[in-house]
């Protein structure tokens, strides 16, 4: 399990797509990932973590603003077409 960032005191909000491609790319093991207080975060990272780490059974997402966020519904959508990715995932969880 990897926890980043902190709701209380709003840290990860700093980590962005190219950071999150580096991490997922270093653990392709990774089972579980909560990504606290990521307002930076995009589709494209959405995409990448499911691409890159094949076992995750949990993923959770905070910070994603439902009216001005910016991982959309159109990257939902992206992982419905391609279920070849993100196969093993159990909990999807995106929240503000």
């Amino acid at each position: 399990m990897l926890s980043l960032g902190d709701e209380d005191t709003g840290k990860g909000a700093q980590l962005t797509d190219d950071e999150i491609m580096k991490l997922v790319s270093a653990t392709p093991n990774l089972r579980v990932l909560y990504l606290s207080a990521c307002t930076s975060l995009t589709d494209t990272s959405l995409i990448k973590i499911l691409e890159h780490c094949p076992r995750l059974e949990s993923l959770r997402i905070s910070g994603n603003n439902k009216v001005q966020g910016h991982i959309t519904e159109k990257g939902l959508k992206s992982l419905r077409e391609r279920p070849e990715i993100g196969s093993a995932l159990k909990d999807l969880t995106l929240y503000n």
